[in-house]
Parts: structure tokens; sequence; C-alpha cells
């Protein structure tokens, strides 16, 4: 079939000769030049974005050469490291730029009127329980009434929301429409792309087939059109791109621009995505440093359990024979059927959940061999792909008694590892490089010989630095040590006791779609239980999700 972006290329084909010419609608409109991002009310697209370290609320003012200042306003000093933001265009209908908010523990969404000046006005609540939300943008309109809306994803949930806005910083509730987007972990708002008049939307998605992530652009309002692209060309490898956010047309010659972060190396990319969507993106410039120590206004997801990037969170499982077994989540938030992966070529003694190491944006795991040597064990975004051990990441790790990981324990954006010297009992923390490798190791913590059970559980208490539970051996309590924005962790917390009835924790991010991390516990009698965080560092219930897992290495 042919749809309204294959029309608009054939046109593209047939005008730069490459095919006979046809009968074809000329564009409504070019993408408006006025920038839906402009704080400053100098004409100019601006970004905004939020410090690693601190949690500071910064504004970058933009240039009519499409780059910004790099001395940045500080519109908050801190506070703003536990939320998702977004960069909205006009949600309170007084043509300024506004920001879309929502905080991470509560799950109130709420809009943050610009005042044309480079400054923010009094929040306006925009809604509540927004926590089960997945990823969500704003800077469109959908249903074309003149009115900035949301898209939205929502975890365990294939379909989009489309959240009407009503022009004061408020929004109507959901209509769902169906689709496949579960597999998303970003969606941009991109203006109108193919001249129509009605805005179009970009989402990132895994493509099952070359073990990376592809772009997809869905054009007209949601008409099912839709085109992949990459956002890679040339020298730029595009799985390595990360945060992706909206500029618009920033220098008037009717290409969109974006802006992307390349989680490697922290260069800011300025890109076009083709007014003729022929060449898709393209021209990209390299227009700032260090950007992977900040987070973009733009909102996207973190599938570091999601092994098949369905959108629920998965385990891994290798029996005493050696054979993997991927787990995969279910909609409902429980445990389904496994799925043989094989076995490694090498005897492994370890193999530990990691997140995404070699910086595709699809979760791997970190696997032991027997004689002490690290490796990456790579996902492919899909159930059944035969494990296998690429990146070595190093030798000598036998000296080490735990090795865990799947989080950014430095502030840098990439995930890292965190060991512990069976020797010393210190802790080490080894930054990962997001290339399957790690940078000069900092010890983070003493005494650790006392504790057993530690596991990485990312962000618990919603404040934007990871976090670490572990038990210690002379109570058999469970404590809480919370991680430090600017690295390292707190002193521990005590959560729970009476936890030597359990010989295993995993971390599995959201396994119940609640918006806060949670964990599973083994216990000695081969349960799993399911313990449900309750966003502020600790739980609210546990439940049995499994038996039988006796005699499992749990991952």
């Amino acid at each position: 079939m042919e749809t309204r972006s294959t029309a608009l290329r054939l046109a593209a084909f047939a005008a730069t000769g490459l095919m006979s010419a046809g009968a074809f609608a000329a564009p409504a409109a070019a993408q408006e030049n006025a920038p839906r991002n402009d704080f400053t009310g100098d004409g100019h697209a601006d970004l905004v974005a939020v410090r690693n370290a601190d949690g500071a609320l910064l504004l970058y003012p933009g240039s009519a050469e499409g780059t910004f200042d790099t001395a940045p306003t500080v519109l908050a000093a801190s506070g703003w490291a536990g939320m998702d933001v977004v960069m909205a265009g006009d949600l309170t209908s007084d043509g300024n730029a506004d920001l879309l908010a929502r905080d991470g523990r509560t799950g109130v969404l709420s809009t943050y009127p610009g005042d044309g000046a480079g400054g923010l006005g009094a929040r306006v609540q925009s809604g509540t329980g927004w926590g089960p939300v997945e990823v969500f943008a704003s800077n469109i309109d959908y249903d074309g009434d003149g009115l900035t809306d949301i898209l939205a994803t929502r975890k365990h949930d294939s379909r989009l929301f489309v959240y009407a806005g009503n022009g004061n910083g408020t929004f109507d509730g959901a209509v769902a429409y169906a689709g496949d987007y579960n597999r998303a972990d970003l969606i941009v708002g991109t203006g109108d792309l193919d001249f129509d008049g009605e805005d179009d939307f970009m989402v990132r998605v895994d493509d099952e087939e070359v073990g990376f992530q592809i772009y997809r652009y869905h054009l007209s309002g949601g008409d099912g059109a839709w085109e992949l692209t990459t956002l890679g060309e040339g020298s730029v490898d595009h799985p390595y791109m990360d945060q992706v956010a909206f500029l618009g047309n920033t220098d008037g010659d009717d290409d969109t621009e974006l802006v992307s972060v390349d989680e490697r190396t922290g260069a800011l990319y300025r890109m076009s995505v083709s007014s003729n969507l022929v060449s898709y993106i393209h021209d990209h410039t390299v227009i700032g440093t260090g950007w992977n120590r900040l987070r973009l206004a733009e909102s996207n997801t973190d599938r570091d359990h999601d092994f098949d990037m369905d959108g629920t969170s998965d385990l891994y499982a290798r029996n005493a024979a050696g054979e993997v077994f991927h787990y995969p989540g279910t909609a409902s938030g429980s445990i389904g059927s496994r799925v043989s992966m094989g076995s490694f070529d090498a005897d492994v003694d370890s193999i530990e959940t990691s997140g995404d190491l070699d910086g595709n944006h699809l979760p791997d795991h970190l696997a032991r061999t027997t004689g002490g040597e690290l490796y990456v064990a790579p996902g492919w975004g899909t159930s059944g792909a035969q494990v296998m051990l690429t990146n070595r990441i190093g030798t000598g790790w036998n000296t080490m008694s735990a090795i865990v990981s799947g989080a950014d324990h430095s502030g840098d954006g990439l995930n890292d590892i965190i060991a512990r010297e069976a020797a010393t009992g210190y802790l080490w923390l080894y930054p990962g490089t997001a290339e399957g490798a790690v940078g000069p190791r900092t010890r983070i913590g003493t005494g650790w010989n006392a504790m057993s059970l530690i596991t990485a559980v990312g962000d618990l208490d919603h404040d934007g630095a990871a976090d670490l539970l572990a038990r210690r051996n002379s109570d058999t309590c469970l404590y809480f040590y919370g991680g430090k924005l600017a690295g390292g962790l707190n002193n521990g917390v005590q959560i729970g006791c009476g936890w030597n009835v359990m010989n295993t924790i995993v971390s599995v991010g959201d396994f119940n779609a609640d918006g806060h991390a949670d964990w599973i516990g083994r216990h000695t009698n081969g349960n799993l239980y399911l313990y449900k965080g309750n966003g502020a560092g600790t739980y609210t219930a546990s439940t049995v999700v499994g038996t039988g897992w006796s005699g499992f290495d749990i991952a």
C-alpha cells in the first residue's frame, strides 16, 4: 500500500529525475521557522538539561548558528535529578516555551510555564498517577486543534496514549491507539516533517535482526504511516546516540534539526532531517562536549532488565549443567515460560546483569570464567539468541568475591561495575565506557567483607543516583545504601531483618510497572519473592513469583 510518506518520496525522486514525474499535491507548508523551544524570546531554539552531579536545571541559550552557550543559566540549583523533564513547547497558550516534568517518586506531572525571558513561573499540576508511564513527549499538536498535546507509552502496554492539551498546562484523559509501542524506549515530537499541516513524531525501537536500535518516523498525526531510519551517517555510529531532542528548523532551510548525545564521547550533535524524507538524517555536526554528564530535557527509558525489549523486565538463569535460560516477564507482572539460550563456550562461574555496557542501548550481562577473566555477554534484544562472550574486560577478577552492575554510579551517564575485593573487603567502582570496557577504578567503600547479597538495584529512592542493597552478616538485616549524585554511597539504612532465609537477591528494574524499582529474592526453599519498591528506598510488600529455583545462578 502506498502511504503518504511513500508518495512524498516518489515525488522527490521525480523532482530529481530519478523516475518519471507523476501527479502529486504540493506540500501544505514548510516546517515553521519560529522555534518551539525558545525560552529566552530571542527567536532561537534553546536547550534545557539536568546536570547529573547535582540535579541542577540548566538553560543553554541558542544562537542563530544553531549552537548553544557553554555557560548555561541555572534555572534551579538542585532538586531536578529525580525528575523526568521534556521541552514541551507552548502548553499555556501565552506564546512562550514551557517545560513538562514528572516527579518519579510521586508520579505527579507538572507544567512549568516559561516567561519568555529565560525563566520559569509557578508550576501547574497537570496530572497524577504518571508513574506507570514509560516515555512521554510533548511539543506536538496531535489532534490539530492548535493546542499542544502529550504522547506517551505505558509500561506493560503496547498502545500509544494521547493526552489532548487544554491550553492551560492541563490535559484531557488519554485516548489509546493500538500499536507496538511497548518496544519503544524513546519518543520525540518532530514538528511537521512531511509538510501536510500536521505534526509528526519519531520513536526508537530495537531491530531484532541486527542487534541494535533504529528510529521510526510516524507521519501525519497517527495515520499509521511510518518509515525506518538511523541516526548514523559517515563517521557517526548511530547505535551510540543516546539522548535525542527536537530543535525545529533552526536555519530556515525547511529541514528539521535534532540534537543527540554520543554516550561514549559526550559529544553533542546537531542533525538535520531532510525535508524530502529521502536522505533522512544528515549533516551531523558536533556543537558541544561533555554532554554525557547532562541529561537533555527529553524522555527515554532504561531497559537494563528487558532482555527481549518488549517492555517488561526479565530474568536470566543458568542451571547446574551450564545451560542459560531467558525467563521473559509478562504484562501481568509474572515470569513467563523460559527459552534456552545455549551455553557459554568457556567455563563460567558467575553471571550478572549489567545493563548496556557496549553502548547499543540493549542490555548485556557480565560473565566471569573460572580462570578469572571477565567478559561482556552482549544482549541482542530478542529471546533465544545464543549466549556468547565478546569483549574481555580484564583478567584477575577471581580476586573479587562480589561483582554487580547495571546502573550509573559515577554520574557520567554510563553503566558501571562495582566489585568487592575478597582479600581487603574494599568496594571498587569501575566506570563503564559504553564500549564493553572500564576505566581506572576508584575505591568507594571499606569493610564490605561484613556484607553479603550485594546488589545494584538502580535508583530505589528516585533521587537520580543509583543505589545498592546488601545484607549485614552479623545481624542478617538488609541495608539500603543510597547513591550520591557525584558518585559514591551514603551510609547504610536498615530496611528489614531476617534475611538469613534468602540466598540470592537480583535487580529486576520496575517489574510490576508501578514506576518504582523492585528486586527479587530467592528463599532457601527455592521460592522467588518479588519485593515491590515504594520509591523511597524500601518496599511495600513481597509476593511469591516462582517456585523450584534452587540450583540456578540467577541474573
